[in-house]
């Protein structure tokens, strides 16, 4: 318990005390009808602050009311003087009694209705039949599966007939090698323009062995270091040309001029 709360609930406990003792004092010397209606009333007072004790032991029942009859010596003069009292002790005893059994009855209700809430929380839970099995059962239940499964290829054979077939996809060519080809023949007629990539490399479109020069489809030399050197050593120069240059002669013929190659 957080300390100011527990500091506001003693000062509730200490001021419900006092208002408790000061009705025994007047009580103690009633008698008749309206006596026994001021009792009641501090009987529900008795109620009030067993319940306020009961919060200050964090619900240990065990020990309210020694909680009480502790704070009652404190706030109270000895026993030999309330005797002088008259009957101000047996009412305030009265009190507690009374209290004590209202209370009872509340632990007693507030018991059963948890136990009731943990009832019917266990009967809302799913339960899970098991089933025993023998051989009778056992084969009823493979002749039923067997009737479902026929079921299905029965039911799934018409629609396996009835399905639309797939649409033959058509392979569209590619003719960018083929226009590569075309232009380098174009320039040099007198040459002979090798398709791919020499011995020793991967990844080029084609060469011209004579000119010294190879075709790569690529718009910058990236992570070509290796294929560069190994066409340096084979004496042939790497040419990157664009993919979008490949598909026109004309810029594809331009591209290559202006690499210096006559």
């Amino acid at each position: 318990m957080i300390a100011k709360e527990q500091r506001h609930l003693e000062q509730q406990i200490l001021r419900l005390l006092d208002q408790i003792i000061d009705e025994a004092s007047q009580v103690s010397m009633m008698v008749g009808p309206y006596r026994d209606e001021r009792f009641a009333e501090g009987v529900r007072m008795m109620e009030q602050l067993l319940t306020l004790c009961e919060l200050l032991v964090e619900g240990r029942k065990e020990y309210v009311e020694a909680t009480i009859r502790q704070l009652f010596q404190q706030k109270l003069p000895q026993p030999n003087v309330l005797r002088s009292f008259g009957e101000f002790q047996s009412t305030l005893e009265e009190y507690l009694q009374q209290g004590l059994q209202e209370r009872a009855k509340a632990w007693e209700e507030e018991q059963q209705r948890e136990i009731i809430h943990v009832v019917s929380t266990m009967e809302a839970l799913p339960v899970t039949e098991v089933v025993v099995e023998n051989e009778d059962t056992a084969n009823n239940r493979e002749e039923q599966v067997r009737g479902q499964e026929n079921g299905v290829q029965a039911f799934a054979a018409p629609l396996k007939e009835t399905a639309p077939k797939k649409k033959e996809q058509k392979e569209v060519e590619d003719y960018t090698e083929v226009i590569l080809l075309r232009t380098l023949q174009e320039i040099y007629p007198h040459c002979e323009v090798v398709a791919g990539s020499p011995p020793g490399t991967t990844g080029l479109a084609a060469y011209v062995p004579a000119k010294g020069f190879a075709i790569l489809c690529a718009s910058s030399p990236r992570r070509s270091g290796r294929r560069e050197y190994i066409c340096r050593q084979l004496g042939l120069q790497v040419i990157y040309i664009a993919n979008t240059d490949l598909h026109s002669p004309l810029r594809l013929k331009r591209r290559i001029l202006r690499a210096g190659i006559r």
